[in-house]
């Protein structure tokens, strides 16, 4: 049974700055236009998922704003900061707009679909705290929760699977792992934007 009103959270850096580890095999120019059709990707599948109810995009950045279509609202972020200070700012906006869980999912993951979005929004009808590890396993591209969170998010941290847990355990909430291979794939180095250009399953 759904438990309320549920908030995707996408953090978003100003596409001029994103994608910066692909500079081996892209220009600034094509960096940036590789970060605006990620973020387009990952928003155009929450959009399509029913048990979604709003879609909150965090960024500083005036054209990332720009780009969001009409039904995604914009939870502004005073200046450059740290990724997880920037999602801990945005899951309180979306408990102030009435959501009562959240789910932080990350703008590059370029094989999502509604069904993986659907995925993560029906463990947490069963559990406290879902997390979604990416493919190795340590870092997390997607975490659930209820709302006001209970902990300060760990996102940047190149372990914060284990720290989300972590802080998930301290707090006595149960926690499920949803393990599925689009929510594992994101394009963060060129072999990553190498396998998403040639259409290589996520594995």
């Amino acid at each position: 049974m759904r438990r309320g009103p549920t908030c995707v959270v996408v953090p978003a850096k100003g596409f001029a700055r994103a994608k910066s580890r692909l500079a081996p095999a892209l220009d600034a120019e094509a960096r940036a236009a590789v970060a605006r059709a990620l973020l387009a990707s990952v928003l155009a599948a929450v959009e399509g998922c029913s048990a979604i109810d709003a879609i909150l995009v965090a960024t500083d950045d005036d054209e990332v704003a720009a780009s969001v279509g009409p039904r995604v609202r914009v939870a502004r972020d005073p200046g450059p900061s740290t990724l997880g200070a920037v999602v801990d700012h945005a899951l309180a906006h979306a408990a102030r707009l009435g959501a009562q869980r959240a789910i932080v999912l990350m703008g590059d993951l370029p094989a999502i679909t509604r069904a993986d979005v659907a995925a993560l929004a029906d463990a947490l009808d069963a559990a406290d705290v879902v997390v979604a590890p990416d493919g190795s396993g340590d870092r997390t591209n997607a975490l659930g929760l209820a709302l006001p969170a209970r902990f300060v998010t760990q996102f940047g941290a190149t372990d914060s699977l284990h720290r989300h847990l972590a802080e998930a355990r301290a707090a006595g909430l149960t926690v499920a792992r949803v393990a599925r291979p689009a929510l594992a794939f994101d394009v963060d180095l060129p072999a990553d934007l190498a396998r998403w250009r040639s259409g290589t399953p996520a594995v």
